[in-house]
């Protein structure tokens, strides 16, 4: 073996390396996580969509069939229900994006770093309770006896309303986070070359910011305790 072949065996690594190193090392257990735990659950919804259940036991029968997705095809009650997931998905990302944007903008571009900090902190302290706590917490708000009807005298119910209510609630800080973090990155020259080559405020935000961003998709969680009751109410 030359001195050559034996110099390349013990050369250490170089700093760019280590560092990747260190970083796949750090990325590791939450990507493990997401893999297993997010994608892997849906997965799983995925394929159980295919399977069937008895219709005498109520047992889940392990066979491909695409009688589910021809149901809701077909059977009116499903295709109602699908129709009113994706609008309640549809309509909860819209408002979410609508009120997101201005509010990103605002805490990344306009606000005082003192004011950035407490709207960060009132953005991410929902984030600390539980997805069910914060559920049922506006299921009591908005109930009949519930507070709204103590302070104003009405309240939406159980219905639609509320449904979109509470999951732009939910969602809200997950959208004006990621928002948030893609304007601070824009560099205040970008905005200051747009407005000296004469572009208007929509056509800064459509060339400029828009292009750093993306809307997450919200779809309307099967475990929301408003679930049953828009849907028997609406019938």
């Amino acid at each position: 073996m030359s001195a050559r072949a034996k110099n390349r065996q013990v050369a250490p690594l170089r700093p760019s390396h280590r560092r990747r190193i260190s970083l796949g090392f750090l990325l590791a257990p939450p990507l493990a996580w997401l893999v297993i735990a997010y994608l892997g659950s849906l997965a799983v919804l995925l394929v159980s969509s295919f399977w069937s259940t008895d219709a005498f036991t109520g047992a889940v029968v392990h066979s491909f069939t695409f009688d589910n997705i021809a149901r809701v095809a077909t059977d009116e009650l499903f295709r109602t229900a699908a129709v009113r997931t994706l609008s309640v998905a549809l309509t909860v990302t819209v408002i979410c994006a609508v009120l997101a944007v201005p509010l990103a903008f605002y805490m990344a571009k306009v606000a005082s770093p003192r004011v950035r900090l407490a709207l960060v902190v009132a953005v991410t302290t929902p984030l600390w309770a539980s997805y069910l706590v914060k559920a049922y917490a506006w299921r009591m708000l908005l109930s009949p006896e519930g507070p709204l009807v103590w302070a104003t005298d009405y309240t939406p119910g159980y219905g639609l309303a509320a449904t979109i209510v509470t999951l732009t609630y939910l969602w809200l800080p997950y959208m004006v986070l990621p928002v948030f973090v893609a304007f601070s990155r824009v560099p205040d020259s970008l905005l200051d070359a747009s407005a000296d080559l004469g572009a208007s405020d929509m056509s800064t935000l459509r060339m400029v910011l828009a292009r750093r961003w993306c809307f997450p998709v919200s779809l309307r969680d099967r475990s929301s305790p408003f679930r049953c009751r828009s849907v028997t109410t609406s019938r």
